[in-house]
């Protein structure tokens, strides 16, 4: 099974209409950027019924970790991301 990078909107709207065990179920591994994780927090915040990504033990909350390269400069703002996390990420719990 693959691994995935997860944005906010498959925790956000599986989570609404409670299938959010699906995820799991598709990928061997998902990977959620903290990222997102503080973007539910504050959506939660505002009183939204969402996921707390910190709570379940099938996602892996990483921090990307930017290096300095030649060429970055010449690389887009969403290649950056995904570098970042191809490579760099730092597992905030495994």
């Amino acid at each position: 099974m693959p691994e995935v990078i997860c944005n906010t909107s498959p925790l956000q709207y599986l989570h609404q209409i409670v299938q959010q065990k699906l995820l799991p179920k598709l990928v061997s591994r998902i990977v959620v950027p903290t990222a997102v994780a503080q973007e539910l927090a504050e959506g939660r915040r505002r009183g939204l019924d969402l996921q707390i990504p910190e709570a379940l033990a099938w996602i892996d909350l990483r921090a990307p970790r930017a290096r300095r390269l030649s060429a970055w400069s010449r690389i887009s703002v969403p290649e950056r991301l995904a570098f970042c996390f191809w490579r760099w990420s730092v597992p905030i719990r495994s």
